[in-house]
């Protein structure tokens, strides 16, 4: 009779459960023909499928931080054993303050697998009923969540820094295909700007490389015993030099530019700058009623995305010869790349829809979460079980009623399943004397739950307490890891360095607001793995509204939409704030709409509280952040360097083609959108369909060159 793949995920999670609890119930360990002989599943097994089974459940309890190791005493077979001593997860005394910043670390990861594991991590160390103070997380943001496909195996290998083999695509859209391809030692997986990022020793190049994760080709091939001469990590590298590299931040003051606006147009260079007096060197004014503003200039490409969004309406004066210059060039792409027919391109298909499924490690891990967790308590609710583990109450029973059938192995022991009441409100596990508490985190969580600290300490927060206690927790994890003797810190000499594979990664990344970036001043260490906070939004807004949401405080705000360029007072009931990516929303009943509306955070250049407390309102189930009422549908072409941009508008239909482009089929505000997105991106976004939108962009390009050619008498 054949089984199902329900069934056989359970008889998995029994024999590989059953191999632990045997190992641990003698601290002298066993032989691998004693296991085979006394674990159920094992015996029926020939001899390569035996072992086969039992390497993948060994490699499983590592993988979940189970300290298994074998040892060969004289003149014996060798033993499978576990160390105790090591085993167990330490309980550690976290103040009040440190409780809600875990708490909130299992909110910041847009990766599913990573919340998966940092959410898990934070179950078994807090309660989260316990955090001293009221705080149920409404005023955090909502995190959309993605899949980045690749980023587990680079996450994983740079755990140990091992080498890995991958093909890749530059930004340029060079290729290093699958059959030579780049043979890097990974020191760490870093998510900058909202894009995930590897790093490491190129063993071909002689120097260390950054690759971005997204462009790898293929799956990666793991090289053991390869790159043995490769330096490790150094001890002093600092991932925020790189960071500082891809977002053009960093010391210094910004460089100022001044823009001619046109009149009643341009509020989001009005509402950043100031009016100031034109001078002789400035050139004449574009047209009558033209105003001259000062303004930051962004970083990296940001003063041509900023100019190419409002092409038409926002020019550079002639003051900065070099500035005309590079706005002209990025102008001429734009009409360039939109004169006469496209090429033909491929069918486009509905996207794929990539999921995370929770695998055999998560299962088993969980059911012996549960064990530890009741143990350790002498008993523990089933609500607070289901809330530290994130399960329903239906997940929850299901999972009882499999650890009924758990424990040591039946033909050595008999009667030694695990006794567990699935009925009863309070967890209870008997005939489990050998594991009195949790598992202890492996060592990839551990990095990525203090990787996720640190980002909670780089985030704004409506309580002061948060950020700081997010660092002093982050140390108190990582001394756990040095107590084990993982830091995952290096003592290697630093080699010169070569910088970023990519010389187009820099532009690739959208560059973060003026005022934005690490809202508490942390500095991540070097790690594994190290994300920042790269949300583009006005720090003290953030905090109101964090606030505002938390307490259903009505705000009054100044909101300035980019597709009509029109800046307009709201009153908004907040409902919740939704992070995607970089950007931040801010979703809630808008009182001059009548109606639910999102605004982008960073579009929003005042904010205050009313006074008001509203009536709370329900949260979306989800978080639709593109229009639903778009007025026109347009087939685009994404270059490779930015292609994971398309995703922010929701695409109905894709493809890729011969040149690495992404072809989307997606909804579209209106012409006028169109028009700024593609003059944003200066010909690395280019409208297929319809032909008549197509002629609009390149018209308003060659309309907005001709106007500066002549205001600068080129």
């Amino acid at each position: 009779m054949t089984s199902t793949p329900g069934e056989r995920e359970r008889r998995t999670s029994e024999r590989v459960i059953a191999l632990l609890m045997l190992l641990i119930h003698t601290r002298h360990g066993y032989t691998t023909a004693q296991i085979r002989r006394h674990v159920e599943g094992y015996a029926e097994l020939g001899d390569e499928a035996f072992e086969k089974a039992f390497q993948r459940d060994r490699a499983l309890l590592e993988d979940i931080g189970v300290p298994l190791s074998l040892e060969q005493p004289e003149d014996a077979d060798a033993r499978h054993v576990v160390d105790a001593s090591a085993l167990l997860l330490p309980e550690i005394d976290f103040s009040g303050a440190e409780r809600r910043a875990l708490l909130h670390a299992r909110e910041v990861w847009s990766e599913t697998r990573l919340q998966t594991e940092v959410m898990r991590a934070v179950g078994l160390l807090v309660d989260p009923g316990s955090a001293g103070e009221a705080d149920d997380g409404l005023g955090l943001p909502r995190v959309v969540q993605r899949l980045t496909p690749n980023l587990e195996v680079f996450l994983d290998a740079a755990v140990e820094q091992q080498v890995l083999a991958f093909g890749y695509r530059t930004a340029a859209g060079a290729v290093s295909p699958q059959d030579r391809p780049r043979r890097v030692r990974i020191w760490s997986a870093l998510e900058i700007g909202g894009a995930w990022y590897a790093a490491g020793w190129d063993l071909d190049r002689q120097g260390e490389r950054l690759f971005r994760v997204s462009r790898v080709i293929g799956r990666p091939e793991e090289l053991p015993g390869t790159g043995s001469d490769a330096p490790a990590r150094p001890a002093d590298w600092n991932p925020v030099e790189i960071r500082d590299r891809l977002l053009g931040q960093g010391e210094g003051l910004r460089d100022r530019v001044r823009l001619w606006v046109a009149p009643g147009r341009g509020h989001s260079v009005r509402l950043r700058g100031q009016a100031v007096t034109p001078t002789a060197q400035d050139g004449a004014a574009p047209g009558e009623g033209w105003e001259l503003w000062e303004t930051d200039r962004p970083a990296h490409d940001g003063l041509v995305q900023l100019c190419g969004g409002l092409m038409g309406v926002v020019q550079p004066s002639a003051a900065d010869p070099d500035v005309v210059a590079e706005v002209l060039a990025a102008w001429r792409r734009v009409a360039e790349v939109h004169d006469g027919a496209p090429p033909p391109h491929p069918e486009l298909a509905k996207p794929r829809q990539s999921r995370y499924r929770q695998g055999q490690r998560e299962r088993v891990s969980r059911l012996l979460d549960i064990v530890g967790l009741a143990n350790r308590a002498g008993g523990i609710t089933k609500v607070e079980l289901a809330d530290r583990l994130e399960l329903s109450p239906k997940a929850l029973d299901a999972d009882l009623r499999d650890l009924q059938y758990c424990g040591l192995p039946e033909r050595l022991f008999p009667g030694w399943l695990f006794d567990v009441d699935a009925e009863s409100d309070v967890v209870e596990v008997r005939q489990a004397v050998d594991l009195p508490a949790p598992i202890r985190l492996s060592l990839p969580e551990a990095h990525r739950l203090s990787a996720a600290l640190d980002t909670v300490a780089q985030m704004p927060h409506a309580d002061d307490e948060v950020a700081p206690a997010a660092v002093t927790a982050a140390a108190r994890i990582r001394q756990v890891l040095a107590d084990v003797g993982h830091t995952g810190a290096t003592t290697s000499v630093r080699p010169s360095t070569g910088g970023t594979d990519d010389p187009g990664d820099a532009a690739a990344v959208v560059p973060s607001a003026a005022d934005g970036g690490g809202a508490g001043g942390h500095e991540p260490p070097a790690t594994p793995v190290t994300s920042f906070w790269d949300v583009h939004a006005d720090q003290d807004t953030v905090r109101v509204l964090m606030d505002a949401v938390a307490r259903h405080r009505v705000v009054r705000l100044r909101y300035h939409a980019l597709h009509s360029d029109r800046t307009t007072e709201r009153e908004v009931e907040p409902v919740q704030l939704v992070q995607s990516g970089v950007v931040l929303y801010l979703q809630g009943h808008c009182r001059t709409a009548g109606a639910m509306r999102t605004f982008r955070v960073e579009r929003i250049s005042a904010v205050e509280p009313t006074g008001e407390i509203a009536k709370a309102r329900r949260r979306p189930k989800k978080t639709m952040l593109t229009p639903v009422d778009t007025t026109l549908e347009a087939v685009l072409a994404w270059h490779h360097r930015i292609r994971d941009l398309a995703d922010d508008y929701a695409p109905r239909l894709e493809a890729q083609d011969a040149d690495g482009r992404r072809l989307t089929r997606l909804g579209l505000l209106s012409e006028d959108a169109a028009i700024a997105l593609a003059g944003m991106h200066a010909g690395d976004v280019e409208v297929l369909e319809p032909a008549e939108l197509r002629q609009a962009v390149r018209d308003r390009a060659l309309a907005a060159i001709r106007r500066l050619e002549t205001a600068v008498r080129l």
